[in-house]
């Protein structure tokens, strides 16, 4: 789940970020009974702009798909620009691991026309 995601132009506050969490083979990640958390900073790491609960795609509690989603806020699209992004999930034991763990994700919000 590397890479770059380009879900929004500025203001735009659908469609959500989602994606799917994976293990080192590729299954999805259980995600039932844990909490995700999304975070957004920008590229120098330094102002946090967009952190928040997250819930399965299409909405409801987490389950066994590894499909997630942050449903953004104005504020978090209001500047066109690159941001570094991760999942944090706290599994029901209280482990904690970060997608993606071997690279980092941008988020880029791309500029409008009005």
């Amino acid at each position: 789940m590397t890479g770059t995601y380009y879900w929004n132009k500025r203001g735009d506050t659908a469609p959500p970020v989602t994606d799917t969490l994976e293990d080192g083979s590729g299954a999805a990640v259980d995600l039932t009974g844990a909490t995700v958390k999304f975070h957004a900073v920008d590229r120098l790491a330094v102002a946090v702009v967009a952190s928040g609960t997250v819930t399965m795609i299409g909405g409801g509690p987490l389950d066994t798909t590894g499909g997630v989603q942050y449903q953004q806020i104005a504020a978090d699209v209001d500047v066109a620009q690159d941001l570094l992004v991760e999942w944090q999930v706290t599994f029901a034991d209280g482990r904690v691991e970060t997608w993606p763990n071997d690279d980092q994700a941008v988020w880029r919000i791309t500029p409008d026309l009005a």
